[in-house]
């Protein structure tokens, strides 16, 4: 039978649906089903899970826990931009993280040239669409980083140098760079250290950054660094994230992403007294999982648990 708008009644459609089921012998039960699927699909449709970010948010910033090593997601209306990814083995948990989201990476950050930060680059390039790759010019000769290379070319990704004072913006995302401010001696120092700002909202990270780029970070630009939400250098080292610069950056929200029983002993005392010291929440990933901040009309709200 052909129906034109004039003919079709949603509700009376609805109506005779639910009557046909109800007089078969397994209707009711087929009728309950449908319902139960249907609410699942809502919710899971209503936080994120078919795509996108949850309904009414201005952004999220994912914090994905991959064991010792660092990777980032964070999400808008208009961007996706990916930061660090861990090493070759980890990656292929951020790559089923990332793609329950989107299926494009809009910008892709490498902090630093160390394997538990962009091992698994070449991984994520080849296995996910990648639009651009913001990096700085410090090299390294280590396999994973000429694979990363070997991939951004043969895959034709923009590569966009990180330059201190920069800001670069994708989308409704805005990053403003601040280091590394000159050249160090090893990667972790020559780190880039950013301010990720979505409509309000806001990220500092540090990637692996040591006190000493941290002081000249706030030589440089000692009164723009105040963000909402810390994430703590060097998964949580005393070697990073100096009481200055915590205080310049004064979070309302820490997270440490660290491996469990990890050799380490990230995160250090040190980085934990901040926190308790000023009565602040931190977050860590070996002990809640996959951490995720959501702002929905100008506030935060945390989403985390294994």
């Amino acid at each position: 039978m052909r129906y034109n708008r004039r003919d079709y009644n949603s509700e009376n459609e609805t109506r005779r649906l639910v009557s046909w089921l109800m007089g078969k012998k397994y209707g009711p039960i087929i009728l309950v089903v449908l319902i139960l699927l249907a609410a699942a699909a809502g919710y899971l449709y209503y936080n994120g899970y078919f795509g996108g970010i949850s309904a009414d948010a201005e952004a999220e910033y994912h914090f994905i826990d991959i064991g010792q090593g660092d990777a980032s997601l964070i999400l808008t209306d208009e961007a996706a931009v990916l930061v660090d990814c861990g090493t070759y083995e980890q990656s292929d948990i951020v790559i089923d993280y990332v793609s329950r989201y989107t299926d494009k990476i809009d910008l892709f950050v490498f902090s630093h040239a160390h394997d538990d930060h962009m091992g698994g680059a070449a991984n994520v390039i080849n296995s996910l669409t990648v639009d651009e790759v913001l990096m700085t010019s410090h090299a390294s000769d280590a396999v994973f980083f000429e694979k990363a290379l070997d991939a951004i070319e043969e895959k034709e990704v923009k590569v966009t140098e990180a330059l201190p004072g920069g800001t670069y913006t994708e989308g409704d995302v805005e990053i403003k760079v601040f280091a590394p401010v000159k050249d160090y001696e090893d990667h972790n120092a020559n780190s880039i250290i950013m301010r990720v700002e979505v409509d309000g909202s806001s990220v500092m990270y540090t990637g692996d950054a040591e006190h000493r780029t941290e002081k000249d970070v706030l030589e440089d630009y000692p009164y723009s660094l105040k963000s909402d939400i810390l994430k703590v250098g060097h998964h949580g080292s005393s070697t990073s994230t100096s009481e200055a610069f915590f205080d310049a950056v004064s979070p309302k929200f820490g997270v440490i992403s660290c491996g469990e029983d990890n050799s380490y002993g990230h995160p250090h005392r040190e980085i934990k007294s901040f926190f308790k010291e000023r009565g602040l929440e931190y977050y860590r990933t070996d002990l809640v999982g996959d951490v995720v901040f959501i702002v929905k009309n100008g506030e935060i709200v945390v989403e985390a648990g294994k």
